[in-house]
């Protein structure tokens, strides 16, 4: 089965790039990675988001680095990466561009039936988890638990909390309310700060 690597802002890191390198059975500069930028963004905001995991990408000597957009690529494309990389934006809307075109079954059977890497950034590392139930927390600061729940890929079964620092400035009140969503949910938040990760085995 593939690994799966959730990161807050994408492989920003030398530590975060040899943990790509370890899980890939190539050279770097030879490694495909698909980079998908959500294809409802305009043209610029997708450009500039997929552009900055290339600068980072090839820094650290990926540069067989390509732009895949769902919604005008054959998600069956995918297959023939090395590694996919989902870059973040607007949790919703993401995941609901995977689901309508089939790249979350595509993307499903890739983490379950290769043995390639599949990386998460922010929003991208969020979707691949079982639900959105933590962005409505955000969105809301309060843990309440009769939300209608919105699925994500069900990849993993705990929650991520991208960019962890940004939250540190709010009342008191949020970590409280985080914890009693932990215990309402009963699964745990691990906070990724920017050029942080963690690799899950699938």
């Amino acid at each position: 089965m593939a690994n799966l690597l959730l990161t807050s802002n994408g492989i920003t890191s030398p530590e975060l790039a040899n943990t790509l390198v370890k899980f890939i059975s190539h050279d770097p500069s030879r490694t495909s990675i698909a980079v998908i930028t959500n294809g409802k963004a305009d043209l610029k905001s997708r450009g500039a988001k997929y552009h900055w995991h290339y600068q980072h990408l090839h820094h650290y000597g990926f540069t067989n680095v390509h732009s895949f957009n769902i919604a005008s690529s054959s998600v069956e494309s995918l297959y023939d990466f090395d590694a996919i990389l989902l870059a973040g934006g607007d949790c919703k809307l993401l995941l609901s561009e995977l689901q309508g075109n089939g790249a979350d079954i595509i993307i499903k059977s890739y983490a379950k039936n290769s043995d390639k890497i599949i990386v998460g950034e922010s929003a991208g590392a969020i979707v691949y988890g079982p639900d959105l139930a933590l962005v409505d927390f955000i969105e809301s600061d309060i843990a309440d638990d009769s939300s209608q729940l919105t699925l994500g890929l069900g990849l993993y079964d705990f929650y991520v909390l991208p960019h962890a620092h940004r939250y540190q400035e709010r009342p008191s009140k949020f970590n409280k309310n985080l914890k009693l969503f932990e215990k309402q949910k009963k699964r745990s938040v691990f906070r990724l700060e920017d050029g942080e990760g963690m690799i899950v085995n699938l």
